[in-house]
């Protein structure tokens, strides 16, 4: 018997973040209570690049983790925010909320090769809880997601 479930999201198609601050209030609660919570704020698009994932796991105790890890030029901060990971199918997922815990960001940077190549940061942001991560509905959608 295995000790955790897995679920890997690999190939994801758009990356954001928005301010910790300016989300809604128990999106934990709302999704345990199998509740589509909607997320209306500002959301910044992150150019990424390479390998992206969300991966998902929980250990039989119940503890929840989300790790998103994805390669970017950006700047982005790194406190006081969540991030939103969109798959191929649409489905938006959120690593982070309101109230803690809140999300930690490691990072790690490198340069290119060549002064053609443009310098590359590693971001793998992570997130303990439960449940995490959560799907959300963004007033940008033109649907509901689907579980």
């Amino acid at each position: 018997m295995l000790d955790t479930d897995n679920l890997l999201i690999p190939g994801l198609t758009r990356i954001a973040y928005v301010k910790c601050s300016d989300l809604p209030r128990h999106i934990r609660r709302m999704a345990q209570a199998g509740i589509i919570p909607t997320v209306s704020v500002e959301s910044v698009d992150i150019d990424f690049f390479g390998d992206s994932k969300l991966e998902f796991s929980r250990s039989k105790d119940g503890k929840e983790t989300s790790t998103l890890t994805f390669s970017s030029s950006d700047d982005i901060p790194l406190h006081d925010i969540a991030f939103i990971a969109q798959d191929r199918s649409g489905h938006r997922r959120i690593v982070g909320a309101l109230e803690a815990p809140f999300p930690m960001v490691a990072v790690s940077e490198s340069t290119g090769g060549s002064a053609a190549d443009r310098r590359a940061t590693t971001y793998t942001v992570t997130w303990a809880g439960r449940p995490a991560p959560v799907v959300i509905w963004m007033d940008d959608d033109n649907r509901l997601p689907i579980r």
